[in-house]
């Protein structure tokens, strides 16, 4: 963690169209490492609303000027752009970063914007005006504040520039929720069991507001259904024996089989849940939950999925269930543990655009700082998810029941009827947890953008607590 050099806080990272920033919860600075203004400044709305989302939320107790690099330690100097006379920054000469005080992010924009304005293409292509504009930044000014540009570079203007990258959500406030002035902040067992309910309801709601959303795991049980499919055909015919009596496959082949097999189910549960993360994440926000835009992201995040891939993959082996279908007691409390954390990572790693161990690290200072009390509680979520279930397969039974002596047409009827009922709920239920966290972590952010008194919380986490509003 890094300390800011105006008040000594520790600072946060977030991420804005892929550029990693940190951000000071204290007074709402911003530092940026070498190369990260030009970037940001590609489109002003983005350093503007990146200034926006970073706000003094947290003041520090006793806050400490250091005027010290927050990367090397150096001493910061003042300076101006030859192209942003008026506006004072500070920089370290040693690594070239720049520090931003509160509201300096919004005045650049600003600047840009009215120049942007004024660019011969800016009627034609605003995006392009405004990384032509950001282009001109040149070498920053001396400490006397003497210009080290000559005038305007029109080389550096880029027509038809990229837009700002879809993926990159990190920082944009949610849209789709309504602000809580009180709550309560842990309500016990069955307040968790209401509260699980309430969310339950919520997430449905959401689903069919945006049918769209569940997309990606309908695509997924059906890869799933490939992949297992094949599996089983794999294994049927690998445990035929030769003519020597042996098997076809060594044991050793089976064993990688048996692992890759693993590794593939796994992969694709990270790539829907990633992908449904994202999905939910872009709707929470007012944007179009696009099914190629969240497999954009997965792409982007390929490492950290496949990293949280064989993490599951290694947990899977090793509490494998016996030839009873059960998981020894701490099989049973490993392989619980790591789901959660699993759903708990994965929108750090999806809206931060940050690695498996960067995401343990910001999970961690989560809950370090306490930010977020307990909302509704994994235990009421999964109590109502497996209730609802019960119900659904009492049903499918009660219809057994009425149909005895079963006949093959009636069985047929029979599985139709349970695939009708238990498949579309497995698929609600999953994208209940997958948007349960999601929502959790949104709060999280939305928290520590705005402050707790002020922040929006998500649709079905409201939802889940409007009963404990004052």
């Amino acid at each position: 963690m890094t300390r800011c050099p105006a008040c000594s806080s520790l600072m946060f990272r977030m991420t804005a169209v892929g550029v990693e920033v940190d951000g000071c919860p204290g007074c709402g600075g911003i530092w940026l490492d070498k190369g990260e203004l030009p970037k940001l400044s590609a489109d002003p709305n983005v350093l503007r609303s990146l200034g926006n989302g970073i706000r003094a939320t947290q003041p520090a107790a006793a806050p400490q000027r250091t005027d010290s690099c927050p990367r090397c330690n150096q001493p910061l100097s003042p300076f101006e752009f030859g192209t942003l006379r008026g506006i004072r920054l500070d920089r370290c000469k040693s690594c070239e970063g720049i520090w931003l005080d509160a509201g300096e992010a919004q005045s650049i924009a600003e600047r840009l914007g009215a120049a942007a304005q004024s660019f011969p293409a800016a009627s034609a292509a605003p995006a392009a005006a405004a990384a032509g504009i950001a282009a001109r930044f040149g070498a920053p000014a001396d400490d006397a504040g003497a210009s080290a540009a000559t005038g305007p570079r029109t080389s550096g203007a880029r027509a038809g520039a990229a837009p700002a990258d879809p993926t990159s959500t990190a920082g944009m406030p949610v849209v789709r929720g309504q602000p809580m002035s009180g709550y309560a902040s842990s309500s016990g067992f069955f307040g968790s069991i209401e509260r699980g309910f309430r969310f339950i309801l919520g997430a449905y709601k959401l689903a069919l507001e945006s049918p769209s959303l569940m997309t990606p795991l309908i695509l997924g049980g059906l890869f799933q259904a490939l992949i297992g499919g094949a599996s089983v055909v794999f294994f049927a015919l690998a445990n035929r024996h030769g003519h020597a009596g042996t098997h076809v496959v060594s044991g050793g082949i089976l064993a990688a089989m048996a692992i890759a097999f693993v590794f593939a189910i796994q992969f694709v549960n990270m790539t829907i849940l990633g992908m449904t993360v994202s999905m939910v994440d872009a709707y929470l926000k007012g944007l179009p939950p696009r099914l190629s835009t969240a497999f954009q992201d997965v792409m982007k995040n390929l490492g950290a999925v496949l990293a949280m891939s064989a993490v599951s993959t290694a947990v899977e082996m090793l509490t494998a269930k016996n030839k009873h279908g059960r998981r020894g007691f701490l099989g049973e409390i490993v392989h619980s543990l790591w789901t959660v954390m699993s759903f708990l990572l994965m929108p750090i790693i999806m809206i931060e655009d940050v690695g498996l161990g960067r995401a343990l690290i910001r999970a961690r200072d989560i809950h370090q700082r306490g930010i977020l009390q307990v909302a509704v509680g994994e235990v009421g979520l999964r109590a109502i998810a497996g209730l609802s279930m019960m119900l659904a397969m009492g049903v499918v039974g009660l219809f057994a029941l009425m149909l005895l002596p079963l006949t093959l047409a009636k069985g047929i009827g029979l599985a139709v009827l349970a695939i009708l009922i238990v498949v579309p709920l497995l698929v609600l239920n999953a994208f209940a947890r997958g948007a349960y966290y999601t929502c959790l972590y949104l709060w999280v952010a939305e928290i520590e953008r705005v402050g707790e008194a002020q922040a929006m919380v998500p649709g079905p986490l409201a939802t889940a607590l409007v009963s404990s509003r004052d």
